[in-house]
């Protein structure tokens, strides 16, 4: 008799072997004490939501300020308690490694790239949760979207995240355009530290130009990229990538369930 594995029980013997791949070197990352929002009652949540909240020392704004080709920094995800209590879940199993808990707050059907299967078991294969989870690139680069705030869609069933993708300008072109992430950030001359500063920009919205090589250099432990960009009043010059953003790089979209709950339903980048 032929034997038929379900999706589910694929999903499963998947988990069970990420775990055993993992649970000796990091058997302190698959914490199933950990408490979780869903198994709170009413006041429980808004303490714990209160709590939460407050550890945030300076908070993205939830109203997003509006001007022109600008775009301002805006985080709604405290608006909705039960979706920031799902992020904040999200955001600790990123700090421990937990797959476990990584995936559960995944959508099986889950779209991680265009064009490609849109599966749970891809996501664990395109991110290698089955072979090196620990060392995995999703881990930065997800914690990276989570912080960088986001907005509810119309009808408050969706979020998405970073507000740099969920509110840039649906008139000017992704590829070709991106934007400044911060508070008067450099904008110099030449692609170094050291050259003259032509201004100071802030959330900017600003046309990339091409480079023939990529330069990137290290400043406080970090190493980003140089951009070259120009302004919407023609100057033309460098900014460093780590105050710079494009809607096309890797964003999340979140869908609230039937019983309230919240899963990821995306996670990609490019178009």
């Amino acid at each position: 008799m032929e034997m038929r594995i379900s999706f589910p029980l694929l999903v499963l013997c998947t988990l069970l072997f990420v775990h055993c791949q993992s649970s000796d070197q990091q058997s302190t990352n698959f914490d199933a004490k950990r408490p979780s929002s869903s198994t709170l009652d009413a006041d429980s949540i808004r303490r714990v939501y209160q709590q939460k909240l407050a550890k945030y020392s300076d908070p993205l704004p939830t109203k997003q300020i509006i001007e022109h080709n600008k775009v301002y920094p805006v985080d709604e995800a405290p608006l909705d308690t039960s979706f920031f209590l799902y992020r904040e879940d999200l955001l600790d199993a990123i700090a421990k490694r937990d797959v476990f808990s990584l995936l559960d707050a995944c959508d099986q059907n889950i779209k991680v790239s265009f064009g490609g299967e849109d599966t749970l078991p891809e996501f664990i294969e395109m991110w290698q949760l089955d072979k090196n989870a620990g060392n995995s690139e999703l881990w930065p680069i997800l914690e990276k979207v989570l912080r960088s705030g986001g907005t509810f869609a119309q009808n408050r069933q969706q979020f998405y995240a970073p507000y740099t993708y969920s509110t840039f300008p649906g008139e000017v072109e992704g590829f070709t355009h991106g934007i400044i992430t911060g508070e008067g950030v450099r904008f110099r001359a030449q692609p170094t530290t050291t050259s003259r500063v032509i201004t100071n920009l802030s959330y900017d919205v600003v046309e990339i130009l091409p480079v023939e090589e990529e330069i990137l250099e290290m400043i406080g432990g970090e190493e980003y990229p140089w951009v070259k960009i120009k302004t919407s009043n023609g100057k033309e010059g460098w900014i460093y990538g780590k105050y710079f953003a494009t809607p096309i790089d890797f964003r999340a979209g979140f869908e609230r369930q039937p019983d309230g709950g919240w899963q990821m339903i995306l996670l990609v980048a490019g178009d």
